[in-house]
């Protein structure tokens, strides 16, 4: 018999194109696969059957419209806008319209994204399975290690010890009041309050999958048995997106890249192709479809410029990574050995930038850009122990296993043996 799986995840590619590989995997091993969204994703998932939700809230377009918006702030201020402009009002219509859908079509078990908290809700609410991905950084809150909003370093004093904890109780009075929706429907199911994570975010107590490698993440005290690190997940046939075909005999390539969000930042764009052509080296760069047409004739003069390129292949022929540390962009440097320039934005960024600062395959560069970027690139092409360390991860990535690592999980929680899983037997 078929398991009917729902796979949930956030609206954006960044969580959309590994959570789909995953599916992709399964419906391979003749899983029955239904993905569940916005209408917006629709054009990313056409291998699966679609059911769409919050069609009335969000109609088709409504998703752009918010990131193109969100795109142009920086650092807490991008996650408050997207919280109030999209989760808060997701929140309520996952609420609202999953449980009836769920129930139609007869879902068996839910495969849902880290940042999914009211899917979980809704999961605990009709006893059905669900499993975690993180397909962002994995957000853990354990007081022995920086926040995941912060680009702290790594320190075990008492003094870090206890601003870690400030900060986390920050961190908990904020998400208390975005999560409050989540709340008021727990007392009208009539279900028990959960207190941390379990209350902010989707935390399987089946097993949870990070795309992460063991080494991108600070030293935990306390992990669940069922959370693994599995490295990327990625499949080249999904990726409809072209793998140039580059040639420069004399100088080096570097892949510029601010991922599916921030591809709009030129100012950004030219500084690193000037710093580029200045250290000799050949720009490649990847927008996403977010610079305007003039700008995009104003790079092309100085660099190869595309919407989207095939990732990770594009590392085959390009040496290093400049990045804003999405960490789809991270790890498909790092599955090529490439060393990273780091120029974080967004949320989680400087967290990403730090963790790869710390195992030696990145520098960071965080205000005053145009002064600093030049000399920190130089840095990174002149030093030998940066690709040394970047193909280090490559071997431990290689070795986390990916998304076949991934899907043998998951099959041995759908028939009941993973650790700590009962009453879980699916055949």
């Amino acid at each position: 018999m078929k398991n009917k799986i729902a796979v949930i995840c956030p609206p954006l590619q960044g969580h959309i194109n590994p959570m789909s590989v995953i599916a992709y995997e399964l419906k391979q091993n003749n899983r029955n696969i239904f993905f569940i969204g916005l209408l917006d994703i629709r054009e990313y998932i056409q291998e699966f059957q679609f059911i769409p939700i919050g069609t009335q809230v969000f109609p088709k377009n409504s998703i752009p419209k918010i990131t193109k918006k969100m795109a142009r702030l920086k650092g807490l201020r991008m996650g408050r806008y997207w919280q109030s402009k999209f989760a808060n009002k997701w929140s309520e219509i996952v609420c609202e319209q999953l449980p009836e859908i769920l129930k139609h079509n007869h879902i068996d078990i839910i495969i849902c994204d880290q940042l999914e908290a009211a899917v979980a809700l809704v999961a605990d609410k009709l006893k059905i399975p669900f499993i975690t991905v993180c397909n962002a950084m994995a957000i853990v809150m354990d007081n022995t290690i920086p926040p995941f909003f912060t680009s702290w370093s790594y320190k075990t004093t008492d003094t870090r010890l206890n601003l870690n904890e400030a900060f986390y109780k920050v961190a908990d009075f904020i998400l208390k009041h975005d999560t409050r929706a989540l709340e008021e429907w727990r007392k009208k199911w009539d279900m028990p309050t959960r207190e941390g994570m379990n209350r902010y975010f989707a935390v399987s107590p089946l097993l949870t999958l990070c795309q992460q490698s063991p080494s991108l993440e600070f030293p935990r005290t306390k992990i669940n048995r069922d959370w693994y690190y599995c490295g990327p997940f990625r499949n080249s046939t999904l990726s409809p997106y072209p793998n140039p075909n580059l040639s420069n005999e004399e100088r080096k390539f570097v892949y510029v890249s601010f991922g599916s969000l921030l591809g709009s930042r030129f100012r950004l764009l030219k500084k690193c192709i000037k710093i580029s052509h200045h250290l000799g080296l050949e720009p490649v760069i990847a927008h996403a479809g977010l610079l305007k047409k003039k700008e995009v004739k104003k790079l092309q003069k100085y660099a190869h410029v595309y919407e989207y390129v095939k990732q990770p292949e594009i590392f085959n022929q390009c040496d290093l990574l400049i990045s804003h540390c999405g960490l789809n962009t991270v790890l498909d440097a790092l599955s090529y050995g490439r060393p990273i320039l780091a120029l974080p934005i967004g949320i989680e960024q400087g967290a990403i930038a730090t963790k790869l600062k710390r195992v030696g395959c990145a520098l960071i560069v965080k205000r005053k850009w145009k002064r600093k970027i030049r000399k920190t690139l130089s840095e990174l092409l002149s030093n030998p122990e940066y690709v040394k360390n970047a193909l280090s991860l490559k071997k431990e990535i290689e070795n986390a296993g990916g998304e076949q690592r991934a899907l043998e999980l998951i099959e041995k929680s759908l028939r009941g043996k993973s650790r700590g899983i009962k009453g879980f037997n699916f055949v």
